[in-house]
C-alpha cells in the first residue's frame, strides 16, 4: 500500500502547455499596459534605459511592428494558471538578446528586473525544489544580479 504524501502544489509550477506560451511581458503583467494595450510610458522608458534599446510598446500600433524594437517574452511564470496576483517570479528572454540572457521579475515588479547569472542552474534548482517537495517558494533572486 502506497504511503500518502501531501505536497503543496500551489507554491510553483513547471512549464506546461498552459504555463509556457512565450507570451509578451505586457500580457503577463497587466498593470504594464493601458486599456488600449500600450505599455505605459514609465515602464517603456525604464525598459529602454535598462536594455539600451527601443522597446515594443504595442502589438496593435503599426509604428511598433518594426524589428528595431525589442520585446520581452516569458520563459517561465511560477504563478498558477489564472493567477494574476503580484506574486511568484516571471522569467523572460529578450528578442534582441544575442547573449541568451534570462531575466527575472520578482512578484510582477518590472522595476526590479534582474539578470540570472546562471540561468540553467537556477532553472534546474527550481525544478529540483518543486519535485523534491521542499517547503516554501523558490527564490530566483539568489541567482540574480543587477545589469
Amino acid at each position: 500500500m502506497a504511503e500518502s504524501i501531501a505536497i503543496d502544489i500551489h507554491r510553483g509550477v513547471l512549464p506546461s502547455a498552459k504555463t509556457y506560451s512565450v507570451s509578451p511581458i505586457c500580457s503577463l503583467i497587466r498593470e504594464l499596459a493601458d486599456k488600449e494595450r500600450r505599455v505605459l510610458p514609465q515602464y517603456a522608458e525604464f525598459l529602454e534605459a535598462k536594455f539600451n534599446h527601443p522597446f515594443r510598446q504595442s502589438y496593435h500600433i503599426k509604428e511598433f511592428m518594426d524589428d528595431k524594437y525589442f520585446e520581452l517574452r516569458c520563459l517561465l511564470d511560477t504563478r498558477l494558471d489564472g493567477d494574476w496576483g503580484k506574486n511568484g517570479f516571471q522569467l523572460f528572454v529578450s528578442s534582441h538578446n544575442t547573449e541568451r540572457n534570462v531575466y527575472v521579475v520578482p512578484r510582477t515588479d518590472v522595476m526590479q528586473i534582474k539578470k540570472l547569472s546562471h540561468p540553467a542552474e537556477a532553472i534546474d534548482s527550481y525544478a529540483a525544489h518543486l519535485l523534491s517537495g521542499k517547503e516554501g517558494e523558490f527564490d530566483f533572486l539568489q541567482y540574480a544580479e543587477d545589469f
